[in-house]
């Protein structure tokens, strides 16, 4: 759901970072992002297509949604709300930039997203994936080419999130 700031209304958004074996949270490597020119020094990356992608309930990993033009930081940030709740984010876009397809869309085969452990790249154990193995490469550029053209709902906009799983 958008969040109104002194900025515009935004989305933010959360991906969980590797854990080390002793519990700590590792950091995003930034610099692996595919079209990203960060450093291993940087603290965040600007203009990255961030793709977000889940497990759906017939067991398929499928695309949910996607944010344009964002902002990925190395390190959790914290937003605090007007009540003082506060969320933890590394990804931020402004809400004109994002997109979440409806439930039923989700479904279509043009929304799945590879495994490696079938497709030999895409998501591992994680679900995050940087999409930078040169057999991706195509399977990127189709994808990016339907969200060109998807001129679909936008639940973001449309719906409650509590009617979203």
């Amino acid at each position: 759901m958008p969040v109104q700031t002194e900025d515009g209304e935004m989305c933010f958004g959360f991906v969980e970072p590797k854990r080390g074996k002793s519990g700590y949270i590792n950091q995003l490597r930034i610099e692996n992002i595919r079209g990203g020119n960060a450093t291993a020094t940087d603290d965040a990356v600007d203009d990255i297509c961030v793709i977000w992608c889940a497990t759906t309930n017939l067991n398929e990993t499928s695309v949910m949604g996607w944010y344009k033009h964002a902002t990925v930081y190395r390190e959790i940030q914290e937003l605090e709300y007007e009540d003082g709740d506060t969320q933890g984010y590394n990804v931020e876009a402004k809400s004109e930039n994002c997109v979440l397809l409806p439930r039923e869309t989700r479904h279509r085969h043009i929304w799945n997203a590879p495994v490696a452990k079938t497709k030999g790249y895409g998501f591992g154990q994680s679900m995050l994936w940087y999409a930078s193995e040169p057999e991706a490469a195509s399977f990127v550029e189709r994808l990016l080419k339907n969200m060109e053209e998807y001129n679909g709902d936008n639940w973001l906009n449309e719906y409650p999130p509590e009617l979203d799983p």
